[in-house]
């Protein structure tokens, strides 16, 4: 499973707003794709966090602060 969190500290960790999820991941093929999808307030991270016991993940994102 996965999730897309916002929030301070490492990983999130701090005062932590899930977007997405928690969701399934298939075996194969594109999770997702949004232009412009995930806007989060200044000061705040935006994280993937990944869930199971051997998680294995090939992901990008393109991060744009303004």
């Amino acid at each position: 499973t996965y999730k897309i969190v916002y929030g301070t500290g490492t990983n999130c960790g701090s005062g932590q707003v899930t977007l997405v999820g928690p969701s399934a991941v298939s075996t194969a093929g594109q999770i997702f794709s949004y232009p412009n999808a995930f806007i989060v307030p200044a000061g705040n991270a935006l994280c993937y966090v990944m869930g199971g016991t051997t998680p294995v993940y090939n992901y990008s994102y393109v991060e744009v602060q303004q």
